[in-house]
This record gives structure tokens, C-alpha cells and sequence, in this order.
């Protein structure tokens, strides 16, 4: 019985296996500094008063440096304040200089000071290409804490086309996430609407079940993968200048993952590559073999109907095994593990709380469609039994 089960699994995987689809993408300037999506962090440098070496840079005083990684080398930016203005300087064009750069006078968004789009000029390969970037400038100060500055940039721009989904026309969005002007599977592909009308990003019980249904702004690839959603097998390919994607059903073995929740996504590598594989209801088809497990996000409800989504990661040599045997196999990360970790700084005593799973993965995020979990409390107490302190745990 279990072969006759596999056997059909991989025969309905080679029945939806419809054609290798080869679609064209269209570059487009999109952004929106009132919703800023998209963001990665650029390497920043921090304030200094002495300028970097071997840049020419504009006369400005009390600038803030920082430097970007794009494809074609570091690009550096610069931010300064004239006349209770912010004034960003990018280097555009890549000749390691802001002199001849126009200035971009930056706006204030809620606590943050955003310009864009910026169109970056880009060798790629053997032809130059523009990308638009936006940025997003936080500068922090005060009576206690020396003064702060960080840079962010953010996709400004995107590739639409359109893809045959399931017999149906699907529309397809790849985003620069890194946005340092080359595709590559760091990236992101949306297959579907990469918005939801009318919902708030609030974390709210409806936003949860959107997510954990897969209803959210459509479904998130990375922008070259090998996937299994559901069962299905395919690899999305977009190539480094985003102007075609490749779609490619694939022949799998496989077997049953069951798993306790409403869904779950899995990130694993193993001799055949990084796999992203979904499921949900409790059940995950994945390919047979042997794996590590380099994310996990899981979501699923409480006795109380509340929805928990948990997100965790490992990396290199520390990332769990994975075995898919024929037979099938089940996949827990219950229970979470808590460590209270504590250090000495002058005369102050930091706590600081580290979540793990019971697979040994790191978790990152932690929420629930009710607010954030109760913080934990932590008690000092004397060798003798004497409570000293009850100092309060924070989320941030």
C-alpha cells in the first residue's frame, strides 16, 4: 500500500508537470515611500569625522559615510544636513567619487528620513544597466547614548510578467531584495498579487490566517529555487538581469512529512540542491533523501483558537539533519528550548533570553495572532533564599 501511495503521488506530481515555460519580465520603477517594502540593510560605516581615503567627496560638513555591496563593487553614500535638511550624495555611476553627483534632498517619513527612487548605473557582465534604489536614513541621539546613524536601502524597482499557473494566467513579480542589481537566490519571486487591497500590516487573527493559509500578497519564492508546494515540484529560474524566467516542472520521488500544525515552510539542502518545500493540514510531500534543515517557519493553532507563527534558522554544520525515508518520517521542532544567558557591564547586570528548537534552530521570530507571548519573568535571589531583584524582560 505505501508503494501503490508513493506511485501516485509521483504520478499526479508528473500529471500537473505541465510545460517548461520560458517568460519575458519587464523592468519598472516602483516606489512608494509611504509603504517602504522591499528593505535589506546596506554595510554601514559608522559617523566619523574624518572622510574616507581615495573618495572625492563634496563639501559637506557632519556627514554620515556608508557603503553599499552592489554587483559591480562598493558603492558609497553619503549623508549630511544643510540648513535642517537632510542631503544624500550616491555614487551613481561607480567612479568611487560624490563630487559629481546631484544632491537628493531626503523627506521625513514618521522617524525616518527617506529619498528615492535613485538610479544606480551598473556593469553587469558586459552591459551597463540602471537600477533604482530608495533610502531610508535613521539617525539616533541623546543625553545618554552617543549619537547614531544607520543607512538602509530598499527595492525600488521590480520585473512583472506573467505566468500560465495551474491553467490559469498568474502574475509573476521578481524583486531585487538586496538590491545590489543582480538576481540571484537571494532574491525574491511573488507568484500572485504582491499586495493584499485594503488589509493593514498590523498583526491582527484575519492577517494570520491569510498567512498561514498562503493568502498574503501572493506566494514568496526565492528568485531561483527548487520547490514543492503542496506535493507539485518545480524550479523557478530568473536570470541575473532579470529579464527572463524559466519555469521547469520536475519528476520527484517522494513521501509524507507529517508535521503538528495548520502549515509549514522548510528550507533543506541536500545532494540535489536547496529544496523550498510547503505544506499544510498537518501533511508535507517531500523528496526522499538526506537533508539539512536551514529554516523552518510553522504556523498553528492553540486550544484557545489562536494562531502561533514561529520562525527559526541554522547555519553551516550546525544545521540539523533531515532524513526522508520512503517509508515517510514525521518533523518536529517542540520542545522550544529556553537558555537565560547574563553579563557584566560596569556596574550593571544585562539577561538576555535565547529560544531554540528541540532540533537545535536558532528562533528568530516568535508571535502570536493575540500580541507577542507574555514576557517571562526573572527572580534573583540571595544563596540564602532572599528575593534581591525582579527585574522585567522586554521584547525588542
Amino acid at each position: 500500500m505505501r508503494w501503490l501511495s508513493w506511485l501516485l503521488l509521483t504520478l499526479c506530481s508528473f500529471v500537473w508537470a505541465q510545460e517548461r515555460q520560458v517568460i519575458p519580465l519587464r523592468y519598472e520603477v516602483s516606489w512608494d515611500e509611504e509603504e517602504l517594502w522591499g528593505i535589506l540593510l546596506g554595510v554601514s560605516i559608522p559617523a566619523r569625522p574624518t572622510e574616507p581615503k581615495s573618495v572625492k567627496l563634496p563639501s559637506v560638513s557632519d556627514a554620515s559615510f556608508f557603503v553599499a555591496k552592489f554587483a559591480d563593487g562598493n558603492r558609497l553614500f553619503a549623508v549630511a544636513k544643510k540648513r535642517n535638511k537632510f542631503i544624500l550624495y550616491a555614487d551613481t555611476n561607480g567612479n568611487n567619487s560624490l563630487t559629481d553627483e546631484r544632491p537628493f534632498e531626503m523627506r521625513q517619513r514618521a522617524n525616518k528620513m527617506v529619498a528615492g527612487p535613485i538610479p544606480m548605473l551598473i556593469n553587469l557582465g558586459d552591459k551597463k544597466v540602471t537600477r533604482h534604489v530608495g533610502v531610508m536614513f535613521l539617525e539616533i541621539k541623546g543625553k545618554r547614548v552617543p549619537r547614531r546613524s544607520s543607512l538602509f536601502l530598499t527595492a525600488a524597482s521590480r520585473w512583472t510578467g506573467g505566468l500560465n499557473w495551474e491553467g490559469k494566467p498568474t502574475p509573476v513579480t521578481v524583486l531585487d531584495r538586496n538590491c545590489d542589481g543582480v538576481i540571484t537566490e537571494d532574491d525574491l519571486l511573488i507568484l500572485g498579487s504582491w499586495t493584499t487591497q485594503g488589509k493593514q500590516l498590523i498583526l491582527s487573527h484575519e492577517l494570520m490566517e491569510l498567512i498561514v493559509t498562503g493568502r498574503y500578497g501572493g506566494q514568496r519564492f526565492p528568485a531561483k529555487v527548487q520547490a514543492g508546494i503542496d506535493g507539485k515540484f518545480f524550479r523557478f529560474d530568473v536570470s541575473p538581469d532579470g529579464e527572463k524566467l524559466t519555469f521547469e516542472p520536475l519528476k520527484v520521488q517522494a513521501a509524507t512529512v507529517q508535521f503538528n500544525g495548520e502549515r509549514i515552510s522548510l528550507m533543506v539542502e541536500g545532494s540535489s540542491g536547496k529544496w523550498l518545500l510547503e505544506g499544510q493540514g498537518g501533511q508535507l510531500i517531500a523528496p526522499v533523501g538526506d537533508f539539512q534543515t536551514l529554516s523552518v517557519r510553522l504556523a498553528r493553532k492553540d486550544k484557545r483558537g489562536r494562531i502561533w507563527l514561529v520562525s527559526a534558522n541554522a547555519f553551516g554544520p550546525a544545521a540539523p539533519r533531515f532524513s526522508v525515508p520512503i517509508s515517510g518520517t514525521t518533523f518536529d521542532i517542540e520542545p522550544l528550548k529556553l537558555t537565560l544567558h547574563y553579563g557584566q557591564r560596569g556596574d550593571q547586570c544585562e539577561f538576555w533570553l535565547d529560544i531554540k528548537t528541540a532540533n537545535g534552530m536558532k528562533v528568530d521570530n516568535l508571535v502570536t495572532s493575540s500580541g507577542s507571548p507574555p514576557e517571562p519573568k526573572l527572580r534573583l535571589s540571595s544563596p540564602e533564599g532572599k528575593v534581591i531583584a525582579e527585574p522585567k524582560f522586554h521584547y525588542g
